[in-house]
């Protein structure tokens, strides 16, 4: 495949995580008005169990079905038996796990109707062939399907949402957008497959390396979702909420970068399988400091406007959730980074039990900073487990790539866009004391911040916008 490929499978990704930040920015203000902390919160605690039991009813073998179909991508008999292998593979695995969530649905109080809505998500979870059409570089179908299902899940809302009760509508409408969105994908699948004998196919092949890759997907689960699942065991449903929001609006920002890393795994697979080692590190280096770049004034530009942006955005019932965003605002650099040196060059360079000790490692911490703090600190003790983790994850990775990756140049680029937007937020407080209010104060604030940064990075002449002018002519 050719470079103009990735140049436009990057813009698929970024065309449709910029679509799902303006649904994210259109849904949450409006979904957090409507049903507050509380009913955020009970949602939240139900999808991240379910979100486990999703995560087990296919082994966390997403990355994996991903890396083994683009070792196979330009002989379609081969990737039909992939295809089929694995499916089938994740189906058998699914119907045990289905077994054990209906039980725990069974016996969940006053969440289980919650649990059963969350049902949906099970099977979403196995319908899903995504991994095929990534696996093969085709982005473009994957975002189209997404894009549709998003939008009209976005104007259900809109719809049924309408008061504080309407909890059980706005589950069921994602769940609904879920599993119809995976369904939809099949009808594309006809076109890509070709007849494949049963005889031919070694299902139990794919058992040993799918349960090595469950266990750093247990563990991702762990420090991204559990904390959820803690808060709402120790501290109650409206501690969820408020963190959840704040991790959304960090996540959020993290969307333009982390949709780089989806794209550079299968070529960076597709590289090491034919031999291409340079420019496979020319890939990952200009990566690094592209999320660099990016994630170095996100989290700067967080923490400048995170006192304006919570009672604009969420409203005044999630104030809590400002010193959240404070203890939270340094992810977009960790997983930023992260989420282009762990999964698109550890797995691919078949580094699986490196990357295991990674997250394992974070999710151990993540564990224990949770149950330490959460009782006197509740969500801001959680805040700050989760930092500890995404911190170490990301350390323990690119000590583990580092004969790929120069970890003098990634401190450089630390460095430079972290006094960068140093400056960029000091002038974005100060813009702060203009005679503005409400959103036209933080309307100001982000346009001062956007313009400082962009200036100082054309007064320095960063080579990053030099290679982003070749990236998009």
């Amino acid at each position: 495949m050719k470079t103009k490929s990735i140049r436009r499978n990057y813009l698929y990704n970024v065309t449709y995580q910029c679509f799902l930040l303006v649904v994210s920015l259109l849904t949450i203000p409006y979904v957090s008005r409507v049903l507050g902390p509380d009913n955020v919160g009970q949602y939240s605690f139900v999808q991240s169990i379910a979100d486990l039991f999703a995560l087990g009813a296919v082994l966390g073998s997403a990355t994996y079905a991903m890396q083994e179909v683009a070792h196979v991508q330009t002989d379609r008999a081969a990737a039909s038996r992939v295809f089929w292998e694995i499916f089938l593979f994740r189906l058998m695995t699914a119907s045990v796990v289905c077994i054990a969530y209906l039980c725990v649905a069974a016996f969940s109080g006053r969440y289980r109707v919650l649990f059963w809505i969350q049902s949906m998500a099970l099977a979403a979870s196995v319908l899903d062939v995504s991994w095929f059409f990534q696996g093969l570089e085709e982005f473009r179908l994957t975002v189209v399907r997404s894009t549709a299902v998003k939008g009209l899940g976005m104007a259900a809302i809109f719809i049924f949402v309408r008061t504080e009760n309407d909890l059980i509508p706005y589950a069921v409408i994602n769940g609904v957008a879920a599993l119809g969105g995976n369904a939809s994908l099949w009808l594309a699948l006809r076109r890509r497959l070709v007849r494949t004998p049963v005889r031919s196919l070694r299902v139990l092949r794919h058992l040993k390396p799918a349960l090595s890759l469950f266990a750093p997907a247990l563990a991702v689960w762990m420090y991204t979702l559990l904390d959820k699942t803690i808060l709402g065991i120790f501290s109650g449903d409206a501690q969820v909420g408020y963190y959840t929001r704040a991790e959304q609006i960090v996540k959020i920002a993290l969307t333009v970068i982390t949709s780089l890393g989806a794209v550079l795994l299968p070529r960076i697979t597709s590289c090491l399988h034919a031999g291409r080692q340079e420019e496979m590190r020319s890939y990952i280096d200009r990566a690094v400091r592209f999320s660099m770049m990016l994630g170095m004034p996100l989290a700067f530009g967080i923490a400048s406007v995170a006192d304006k942006l919570v009672p604009i955005f969420l409203g005044e019932r999630f104030l809590p959730s400002i010193p959240l965003l404070y203890m939270l605002c340094p992810l977009p650099v960790l997983i930023g980074t992260a989420s282009i040196i762990g999964t698109p060059l550890l797995l691919p360079l078949g580094r699986h039990a490196r990357y295991s000790r990674c997250v394992v490692t974070g999710a151990l911490i993540n564990m224990t900073f949770n149950l330490l703090l959460v009782g006197r600190f509740a969500a801001l003790g959680v805040a700050f487990g989760t930092l500890m983790a995404e911190s170490t994850v990301t350390l323990l990775e690119m000590r583990s790539v580092r004969d790929y990756l120069s970890c003098r140049k990634t401190a450089s680029y630390f460095i430079r866009y972290g006094v960068m937007a140093l400056g960029m937020a000091a002038c974005v407080r100060v813009s702060a004391r203009l005679p503005l209010t409400g959103a036209a104060q933080l309307a100001a604030m982000v346009t001062v911040g956007m313009a400082v940064y962009a200036l100082e990075l054309l007064l320095v002449r960063d080579p990053a916008l030099a290679e982003a002018r070749r990236f998009f002519k």
